[in-house]
């Protein structure tokens, strides 16, 4: 049995919901074991596993420790795909506030994220050395 829209859609809101609550566990419960993160811009960056997920947010939620704003923005469902609009604002030890947005489409299974292709980068800065760079 395929999942509803609503299960479909609600997968990168609990995805958004951790992120912001800068809990691990919580975020990787939402992605299967053999996770195919693409980052077609990115390709080096391009990643296999739930355990690299963990790996990723661990050091991301340790470079903003004063805080990660999380949001989908927008989302429109495709059968087992939701195309994402997403915003994430994070605060660094020393007060410099960092945005990157863009475009995730994550393919759902079993009301987990199976695979994502990844398009989201930092926003222009007035100060260049202001600009998040979410896998460094």
């Amino acid at each position: 049995m395929s999942a509803s829209t609503e299960e479909v859609r609600a997968v990168p809101f609990r995805m958004a919901a951790a992120m912001s609550e800068r809990d691990v566990e919580k975020l990787v419960v939402n992605y299967t074991d053999d996770f195919d993160c693409v980052m077609p811009v990115h390709p080096a960056r391009s990643f296999r596993g739930a355990d690299q997920v963990r790996a990723n947010y661990t050091t991301i939620f340790a470079r903003y420790s004063n805080g990660l704003d999380a949001r989908v923005i927008d989302s429109v469902v495709d059968g087992d795909r939701v195309w994402t609009e997403w915003e994430m604002i994070g605060t660094r030890a020393d007060g410099v506030v960092e945005t990157i947005r863009g475009t995730v489409i994550i393919r759902v299974e079993d009301g987990r994220a199976g695979a994502v292709r990844f398009y989201l980068d930092p926003v222009d800065a007035p100060d260049a050395s202001a600009q998040l760079n979410i896998l460094d």
